[in-house]
This record gives C-alpha cells, structure tokens and sequence, in this order.
C-alpha cells in the first residue's frame, strides 16, 4: 500500500468516526425529546428547542449520508481513469486526462475552428474510446468538409498516437456569433 492509499483510508476512518459521533449525538438528542426526557430543561431552553430539533435531525441525516458515503468506492482508481494495458516492463495508464489532451491536440490541427470542447466515453469492455467535440466554426466554412475532415483526424491521430481504437466520433458543430460592424473594429 503506498503511502497516499494509507492517507485515504486514514481519512475515511477519521470521517466515518467523526459522522458516527455526530449520529449518536443527533439521535440521542431526538430520543431524549420523543422519550420524554427533557422535561427537566429549564424554561429558557424550550423556546430554542424546535431549532435544536431540526438542527439535529439534519445532523443526523448528513451523518448517516456521510457513513453510507465511507464505504463507497470513490470511482477514481487509476483503473477507471483511463485505458489500462500490458506494457513490456508492467501495467501502462493511459488517462483520460492524457486521451483528452491528444483529442484537443489533433483537433486543432483542423483550420476553421474556434472554441473545441471534449467528452470522451471509455468502453472497458471493448477497450474503444468515443469521442464526442464540440466546436465552434468560423463563417464562411464547409461544415460537411470540416466535420469530416474533424473526425478522419481525431481518428487517426488517437489511434496512432495511442494505440486506442476510436468507436466514434460525434461532432457537434455552432457557428460563431457574427460580428456587427462596431464590433470588428
């Protein structure tokens, strides 16, 4: 275990007590109003003891959410994060930091666009990647060309580059805002 999976499971530890306590609290609280233990309060304390209630009812709710949430895998194992394959020396990742990267890289090599965003979808049972990009293009562009020629690129360049099979790749294409005489200048 390295020392930053130590540092996790330390944290979870530390929290899962740290909601337990504020649980017991919370509900010895409510249990103590519904049993009838707090008739010794003195006067002063029942006008803010509605507050007290809703207060620790909430408490008790995040707590038994923050519990529930400890034991829940958090999804982000280097396993989820990206394409893992057999190296020569060892397991390689390649991230979706890292996929999203090239994706913008070779999108951009495309003349006539502006704004580029990306989703990228891994498929781990087929090891395939989907891509989807959304771009803003400039006027006077052949939108069937350049989403063509946006999706042979992107394409080519992921497989290529990393070696990753490209299921799609979805375009979404918005022109750009046109620009009045007073703004071009």
């Amino acid at each position: 275990m390295k020392r930053g999976d130590s540092l996790r499971v330390f944290n979870r530890v530390l929290l899962f007590l740290y909601a337990l306590a504020i649980a017991v609290a919370s509900a010895s609280l409510l249990a103590a109003h519904y049993s009838g233990a707090t008739q010794w309060l003195p006067s002063a304390v029942e006008s803010v003891w509605p507050v007290a209630l809703m207060v620790a009812a909430l408490l008790l709710i995040a707590s038994i959410w923050l519990i529930i949430s400890t034991f829940q895998r958090s999804g982000q194992s280097s396993e989820m994060d990206g394409i893992v394959y057999d190296g020569p020396d060892g397991p390689v990742i390649l991230t979706y930091q890292a996929l999203e990267t090239l994706v913008l890289r070779a999108a951009r090599e495309v003349p006539g666009l502006r704004d580029i965003e990306t989703h990228l979808h891994l498929s781990n049972e087929t090891q395939s990647l989907s891509v989807r990009l959304r771009v803003v293009v400039r006027p006077n562009v052949n939108l069937p060309d350049i989403s063509a020629q946006l999706q042979r690129r992107v394409k080519e360049y992921i497989e290529q580059t990393a070696g990753v099979k490209v299921a799609e790749v979805g375009v979404v294409l918005r022109a750009a805002p046109l620009l009045t005489p007073a703004q071009g200048r």
